[in-house]
């Protein structure tokens, strides 16, 4: 094996040297294998897809056209079982890990050098190419990336001035329609400057990047605007298009932190705000002066924090709530000002967290669990209560139900105490004929608390009723539902 071909199987690595033993004929060998042999698995390969999509547009740009090669796929899987370790078992904080580690310096060392021995050996390595149908689609994705992309309508000056200015006419409408109030129009006006700009690129590059930064622009004001609209989508949307651009725009990251946080997504929200605490002001100096970007920074970092514990308090608050109402208490928040007079002394004081929580289900579970010296008879056998069970999940399956419910969680902006508050009126009424009227508990809310405490009783006694209350729940509670 002749010197130049040892050099272009070399194995690479990020961080450390290779011992003097590996220079050995045999070791050499050895490492031609390990470069062209695939090692991770296809579950492998597939976490490691989703890790990737997660990197920072330039890196992904950078890796797309060295994917097929086992020589990198078994670098970065490395580089992903590494950060996996690091994270403690935390998916999030995983491909968090992995996209920060894909910014080192020393990775992008490896990229070019692994490009340079497959461009030196293209015969040796291109026999061992990876074809998978993920590996295509995350090229294709790439290479459309606005300002790089291929197909796109290439301008001369004159016509990158003409595009910017109508850009500029739609923005500046939106601006208007904006501090009018008229979101939706602002919207609008946005997606319009977003569109024009969306296909075209030019030729020259200071008025390409003046064309890009006005594209970026539009899309953090579509971002707000979308945000205040509640089309958290199409925020979402905008700034993943904006954060391939640059990975660093501050607007974009925390408008996206925002509508994950609205659709309830607090993991995503969470690993947006730390990628935002994370930045250093040096990051920000290609768009801002050292000043403005200290400025900049801290003022979003600041933000971010806050956002944090809000998150964090959303976490809690759902997940205590949750525990709550499969326990068995009842769903008003005030349940001990509505606890039925009847109910002896005992009831509610057994268990003081129990008769304030909240649960669709049960208003009177503490009746069902006081002391066993005190007897209370069934307002309903199991067999009615299971039958009023299904009837309950045929009714919520029905699509206008279905479709109602998603309304009601938007409205509460996925909070599940205002969402509950939101819910129980429309439950009432909702149940009024087919299950409150038919099985005897009446009318009006005083029906529908007579028809959770019946059904309350069974909940601790039957494994049944209990494993239903649950389904039910799920149902009901959509994505606020925590086990």
């Amino acid at each position: 094996m002749d010197k130049k071909k040892t050099k272009a199987a070399m194995p690479l690595s990020s961080s450390s040297k290779q011992p003097s033993s590996r220079l050995s004929s045999s070791s050499k060998e050895d490492d031609v294998v390990e470069d062209l042999t695939l090692q991770p698995d296809k579950e492998a390969r597939q976490a490691l897809c989703a890790a990737l999509y997660k990197c920072t547009g330039p890196f992904k740009r950078m890796v797309s056209p060295l994917l097929p090669y086992p020589l990198v796929l078994n670098k970065l899987h490395r580089d992903l079982v590494e950060s996996e370790e690091m994270s403690g078992g935390s998916a999030e904080e995983c491909l968090l890990t992995f996209a920060m580690k894909m910014e080192d310096p020393d990775t992008k060392t490896f990229l070019e050098d692994a490009a340079k021995r497959i461009r030196a050996e293209p015969k040796v390595y291109g026999a061992h190419v990876l074809e998978e149908e993920w590996i295509g689609d995350f090229q294709s994705q790439v290479d459309y990336v606005p300002g790089m992309s291929k197909g796109k309508r290439l301008l001369d000056v004159e016509g990158a001035q003409q595009y910017a200015a109508l850009a500029m006419d739609m923005k500046g409408a939106g601006n208007t329609c904006f501090a009018a109030r008229d979101f939706e129009m602002a919207l609008t006006r946005y997606q319009q400057g977003v569109e024009l700009l969306h296909n075209v690129e030019c030729k020259e590059v200071s008025a390409h990047q003046e064309l890009t930064a006005l594209f970026a622009s539009l899309l953090t004001n579509q971002a707000i605007a979308g945000l205040r609209t509640g089309n958290w989508r199409t925020t979402i949307t905008a700034c993943n298009t904006c954060l391939s651009i640059n990975p660093q725009n501050l607007k974009a990251l925390a408008r996206r932190a925002e509508a994950y946080k609205c659709l309830g997504d607090i993991e995503k929200a969470t690993t947006d705000l730390k990628w935002i605490i994370r930045l250093q002001p040096s990051d920000l100096l290609a768009d801002h002066d050292a000043d403005t970007a200290q400025t900049l920074l801290s003022n979003a970092q600041k933000d971010a924090k806050k956002m944090m514990k809000d998150l964090q308090g959303m976490r809690i608050q759902e997940s205590e709530a949750a525990k709550r109402m499969m326990s068995g208490a009842d769903f008003t928040a005030n349940r001990e000002n509505e606890m039925p007079s009847s109910l002896p002394p005992s009831s509610s004081s057994s268990s003081p967290s129990r008769a304030r929580a909240q649960n669709p289900f049960s208003s009177a579970l503490a009746a069902a669990k006081k002391s066993t010296k005190t007897i209370t008879e069934k307002l309903i056998d199991e067999v009615v209560a299971l039958e009023i069970q299904r009837t309950l999940v045929d009714i919520y399956a029905q699509p206008h139900v279905h479709s109602d419910l998603i309304s009601m969680r938007k409205a509460a902006e996925f909070e599940s105490g205002r969402f509950v508050q939101r819910l129980r009126p429309y439950l009432v009424e909702l149940l009024e004929k087919p299950v409150l009227e038919k099985y005897g508990f009446g009318g009006g809310e005083a029906g529908y608390r007579k028809m959770e405490r019946a059904l309350g009783q069974h909940v601790t006694t039957s494994e049944d009723v209990k494993e239903n209350a649950k389904r039910i729940l799920g149902t009901l509670m959509g994505d606020l539902f925590e086990e």
